[in-house]
C-alpha cells in the first residue's frame, strides 16, 4: 500500500527509491547482528552440542546467497541472520540481497499505485514486471538445479 498511500505525496520513484533504501538498511543491520551480535552466542551453543559452526568459502559465496534468496523457503528476514551467521561476504551479501527482491518491491508498489488509480496499462505493466522477474528467477532456479545434477552425476557411484 505504499504506492497509494505514499505516491501523490513523494511520488511513486521516490516511494520505490525509500523501499529499496529500507530494505538495503534491513540487511546490513540484520547481517551486523548475525555476525557480531549472535554468531559467539550460537557458536558457543553449537560447539557444546558438539559441533561446528559451517563455513562459506569465498568462491562459493555468490551461489550460496542467490540460493538462498531465489528459493523458496525460510522468511527474508530469517535467510538474512543464516548469512550473517555464517558469515559470507559482506559485499558480495548486500548486492544479491537488495536486488533480489527489488524487482519484487517495485512490482507491487508499481501494481498497488495503479490499481488504486484504477490504471489498466500501468497494472499489466507491474504485471509484466512480476513475470519477468518470476521468469529470471525460474530459470535461475534450473540452472542451479542441472549443475547440480552434474556434480552427482559425476560423482556417480563407486566402481568395484
Amino acid at each position: 500500500m505504499a504506492g497509494p498511500v505514499f505516491g501523490p505525496v513523494i511520488g511513486v520513484g521516490n516511494v520505490i527509491l525509500c523501499t529499496l533504501l529500507a530494505v538495503t538498511v534491513n540487511v546490513a543491520i540484520s547481517y551486523w547482528i548475525a555476525s557480531r551480535a549472535l554468531r559467539p552466542l550460537v557458536s558457543r551453543w553449537v560447539t557444546w552440542l558438539g559441533y561446528t559452526m559451517p563455513g562459506i568459502q569465498p568462491q562459493a559465496a555468490w551461489t550460496v546467497i542467490l540460493l538462498v534468496r531465489i528459493v523458496p523457503g525460510p522468511p527474508f528476514f530469517l535467510q538474512s541472520y543464516l548469512l550473517g551467521l555464517a558469515r559470507v561476504p559482506f559485499g558480495v551479501y548486500m548486492l544479491v540481497s537488495t536486488v533480489v527482491p527489488a524487482a519484487y518491491l517495485t512490482g507491487t508498489i508499481l501494481f498497488s499505485e495503479a490499481l488504486a488509480r484504477g490504471d489498466r496499462w500501468a497494472m499489466a505493466k507491474a504485471a509484466l514486471l512480476f513475470f519477468v522477474a518470476g521468469g529470471v528467477l525460474h530459470q535461475l532456479r534450473r540452472r542451479f538445479r542441472a549443475t547440480e545434477r552434474k556434480k552427482l552425476s559425476a560423482v556417480g557411484t563407486p566402481r568395484e
